[in-house]
C-alpha cells in the first residue's frame, strides 16, 4: 500500500517516522549472535572432546542428525530474523495537515492501520526508558486522544521529545484553524 493512498485531497504529510536505526542494529545484533553460537559450540566440541567428536562423527546417521539440527535451527534464525526486519520496516506512524496515522505490522500476516484527527488529540508525552535510548535519544510517543481509551504509540521513534513538541504544535494549530471557520 502506498502513502499516497491513504491520504486525502489537499492532504500533507508533515511527520513521518520509522522505529530508530538503532532499534534494527540491536535485532541484528541479537540474531549474529545466534548465528554464531552454534559454531563456537561445535569448535569447542571438537577441541575439548576430540577423541569422541571422531568417533561419533564416524557413524553416519550421528552426521545426519547433527546437519538436519543445525539446518533447522539456521532456518528459524533466519525466519525469525525476516520477522523482526519486517516489523521494524513496515511500522509506520505519520502525521498529516488533518490526522494521525498508525500503520503497524503485528506477525507476518496482520496488520494494523488507525487514525485519528488531529483536533480529537488530547495529550501528547514522549517517554524514553534506559540508558542506550537516552544516549541516541530514541523513545515512544503515547498520543492520547478524545476517546475510550484510544492511544497512539509510535515506538522506538527518533527524537521522541521533539515529535511531541511537533505534533502538539500541529494540534492547536488544527484546533485554531477549526475555531476560524466555525
Amino acid at each position: 500500500m502506498k502513502l499516497e493512498e491513504l491520504l486525502h485531497p489537499h492532504e500533507e504529510v508533515l511527520i513521518f517516522l520509522r522505529r530508530d536505526f538503532w532499534v534494527l542494529f540491536k535485532i541484528l545484533i541479537l540474531y549474529s549472535t545466534l548465528l554464531i553460537i552454534p559454531l563456537i559450540v561445535y569448535f569447542y566440541i571438537q577441541s575439548a572432546y576430540a577423541p569422541w567428536w571422531e568417533q561419533q562423527m564416524q557413524i553416519p546417521i550421528v552426521n545426519i542428525f547433527f546437519v538436519l539440527g543445525g539446518s533447522i535451527y539456521y532456518f528459524f534464525v533466519w525466519l525469525f530474523l525476516f520477522r523482526s526486519w519486517l516489523d521494524y520496516y513496515l511500522d509506520v506512524w505519520f502525521v498529516t495537515t488533518e490526522r494521525v496515522v498508525s500503520i503497524e505490522q503485528k506477525g507476518l500476516f496482520s496488520r494494523t492501520i488507525a487514525e485519528q484527527k488531529l483536533f480529537r488529540i488530547q495529550d501528547v508525552q514522549a517517554e524514553v526508558k534506559g540508558i542506550v535510548p537516552t544516549f541516541l535519544d530514541y523513545g515512544n510517543v503515547i498520543i492520547q486522544t478524545a476517546g475510550a481509551e484510544i492511544v497512539f504509540v509510535f515506538k522506538e521513534v527518533p527524537r521522541p521529545h521533539q515529535v511531541a513538541r511537533n505534533i502538539i504544535k500541529l494540534v492547536e494549530w488544527d484546533k485554531k484553524n477549526r475555531q476560524i471557520m466555525i
